[in-house]
């Protein structure tokens, strides 16, 4: 189960990135429409938005070595990759309505790097769950 999950994650990120660069090339060169926030409180969110991210990244390292956390770190992992292909179809969405590349760019860059991190290193973490669960049983055997 954890290769076809990761082979349909990155699967599901080939598709979206193709997509969005079809729909940027077939884009029309018009007038732009009115842009859904400026470029600084683009500059702010994104920020604000990726450091959200590192430290909900650092709390799944810190976490997933600590037995009594083993249900709460696949739960933030699939959390993760649910925001990732979120931001990825607002963003692709975005372009497809001819936002400027201050609108788009965010809300791409922050979907692909949550979906891909958050999707392929789930079945590492849940490997490790599982490895710590059987350590653990041998351990209790041998007493």
């Amino acid at each position: 189960m954890t290769k076809k999950f990761l082979v349909l994650t990155i699967l599901i990120n080939m598709a979206m990135v193709a997509l969005i660069f079809v729909v940027m090339q077939m884009r029309a060169t018009g007038e732009s429409p009115q842009a859904w926030w400026s470029g600084p409180s683009a500059g702010l969110w994104g920020g604000i938005g990726g450091s959200v991210i590192g430290l909900m990244g650092a709390a799944i390292g810190t976490l997933s070595s600590n037995r009594k956390t083993r249900t709460l770190v696949p739960g933030m992992m699939k959390g993760g990759f649910a925001l990732g292909v979120f931001l990825l179809l607002v963003g692709g969405l975005a372009v497809m309505q001819s936002q400027p590349y201050e609108v788009y760019y965010p809300l791409l860059l922050s979907g692909l790097l949550c979906s891909v991190l958050f999707g392929t290193l789930l079945p590492v973490i849940q490997n490790r769950i599982r490895a710590d669960e059987l350590r653990q049983m041998d351990a209790t055997d041998v007493c």
